[in-house]
C-alpha cells in the first residue's frame, strides 16, 4: 500500500532535505570538477618539470648566444618543457556541474605532441596527468558526495 505524506510539522524537514538534496549535490560535483581540475593543472606542470626525462639531448642558444643543453622527452613521456609556453597554457573549464574540460589553450603545438605525427610518437602529457590523478580524482567525487548528503 502507498502511503502519501503531506507537508506538515513532522515532515517539514523531510520535504526540506528532498528539495535541497539536488542542489546540494550539483554543488557538491561542481566543487569537485574545480579540485580536480586545479589537481590536473599542478600535476601536469610537476610532470613536464621532472627533470627524469630520457629523450634525445639538443644544444640550444640563448638570445644572449650562450648555449645551454635540453633534454627532451621520449616517447610515452610527459612532453618537457622547453620554452614554458605550454605549461603556461595549461587550463580547464567548468561546464555546469557535470561537465569539465582540461587541456592546453594557447599552444598550437600541443595537439601535436599529445597524440603524434607521421614522424614522431605520441608524448600524452595530459594523459599521463589524467591517469596519475585517477584515485585523487575519484576521492573528491566521494568526499564532495558524502558531505553534500549528510
Amino acid at each position: 500500500m502507498l502511503q502519501v505524506l503531506e507537508e506538515g510539522p513532522d515532515n517539514k524537514k523531510a520535504f526540506e532535505s528532498v528539495i535541497i538534496a539536488p542542489r546540494k549535490t550539483e554543488h557538491a560535483i561542481q566543487l569537485a570538477f574545480y579540485k580536480i581540475g586545479m589537481n590536473h593543472i599542478d600535476e601536469l606542470s610537476r610532470q613536464m618539470l621532472k627533470k627524469d626525462k630520457t629523450g634525445r639531448v639538443y644544444i640550444l642558444r640563448t638570445r644572449n648566444g650562450r648555449r645551454r643543453r635540453h633534454r627532451a622527452s621520449a616517447a610515452g613521456q610527459t612532453a618537457a618543457n622547453r620554452t614554458g609556453r605550454m605549461r603556461k597554457a595549461r587550463t580547464f573549464k567548468l561546464r555546469g556541474y557535470d561537465k569539465m574540460e582540461f587541456g592546453i589553450d594557447g599552444a598550437p603545438y600541443a595537439a601535436f605532441l599529445e597524440r603524434g605525427t607521421r614522424k614522431m610518437a605520441p608524448r600524452p602529457s595530459l594523459g599521463n596527468s589524467v591517469e596519475a590523478q585517477e584515485k585523487n580524482t575519484e576521492g573528491h567525487f566521494l568526499k564532495g558526495l558524502e558531505r553534500a548528503l549528510t
